[in-house]
């Protein structure tokens, strides 16, 4: 009787040791899908911080263009300053034909995981006339 009794202890042990082994090898694969999310998930939040904060920045210095109008049409470029140094701006002002008009189009752009990302914003403003009152 002990014979027996012994056999069946040793076949229960090693079956409970190979559901071990399976249940750490599944949970090995779940955790490490688990922590891929979540560094997708850091990611895409840095993302939505990051175009919210260049949003705004983009809406700043359009209010800015339109608060003055511009007297000369062409390019304008620069940064933040040391508040946001990671964020440059762009302007771009357009004639629009026929009209006392411009296109003024401004891009706020910053850096990524190693790429360049962007925020643009276009509007119409005024040409403030030459030798007007600003």
């Amino acid at each position: 009787m002990s014979r027996s009794s012994d056999g069946g202890r040793r076949r229960r042990c090693g079956y409970i040791l190979l559901e071990t082994m399976a249940a750490v090898a599944v949970l090995s694969i779940a955790l490490t899908s688990i922590l891929a999310a979540f560094r997708v998930s850091l990611s895409a939040a840095a993302r939505a911080r990051h175009t919210t904060a260049a949003t705004l920045l983009a809406e700043g210095k359009m209010a800015e263009l339109r608060a003055s109008p511009p007297a000369a049409l062409g390019t304008a470029q620069g940064d933040f300053g040391e508040d946001m140094p990671e964020y440059t701006w762009r302007t771009t002002l357009s004639p629009v034909d026929s009209y006392n008009c411009c296109t003024a189009v401004v891009e706020v752009t910053w850096m990524q995981e190693g790429r360049p990302r962007s925020v643009v914003l276009g509007s119409l403003l005024p040409i403030r006339p030459i030798g007007g009152s600003g």
